[in-house]
């Protein structure tokens, strides 16, 4: 009865075990993507403002005319290289979010290995176990049945002996 016990505590530990890696492993958090996340939204709303002065610059014409001026290019031209330099931080931004998926994707594929392995040897282990404690249950059989075979050697030695004695004693007591 012992063993029984024991050999579920053992699936009841492992059971435990197993629902603890899962969690570590799907419930991983990355706390650097969400800051990045909230650098490119920003980021894009820069550049959403940008653009707008962009379009504002084209759209002005301040020469003779109605035309544009020499001033209104350049303005219109510093915004469009606003606008490039932002767009390059985005892809670093964007860039450092792929690098960090990748990382990501590598830790789990590492953590997946690593807690397949784990399983490998916990089944194992497990498989040992209820080998070891299948052996034990057919010990323990063998022995409560020698057990009963010695309780009934003794309850008739310890009743035949008296009954001989007694037998011995009436006969040589007759003589």
């Amino acid at each position: 009865m012992k063993l029984l016990f024991r050999s579920k505590i053992v699936f009841l530990f492992s059971g435990i075990l197993l629902t603890a890696v899962y969690s570590r492993v799907f419930g991983i958090q990355a706390p650097s993507t969400e800051k990045d996340r909230g650098d490119l939204i920003e980021l894009l709303s820069q550049r959403e403002k940008l653009f707008g002065q962009y379009s504002e610059s084209l759209a002005k014409k301040s020469g003779f005319f109605g035309n544009r001026t020499k001033a209104d290019l350049r303005l219109s031209q510093n915004r469009l290289q606003e606008i490039v330099e932002m767009d390059n931080r985005l892809i670093r931004v964007l860039n450092r979010i792929v690098d960090f998926k990748n990382f990501e994707k590598q830790n789990l594929s590492y953590e997946a290995a690593k807690n397949n392995e784990s399983l490998d040897n916990l089944r194992s282990a497990v498989d040992t176990l209820s080998k070891q404690l299948r052996l034990k249950e057919q010990e323990l059989y063998v022995l409560n049945q020698s057990d009963k075979a010695l309780r009934i050697k003794y309850f008739f030695v310890l009743f035949l002996l008296p009954v001989l004695l007694i037998l011995m004693y009436r006969k040589a007591r007759r003589s």
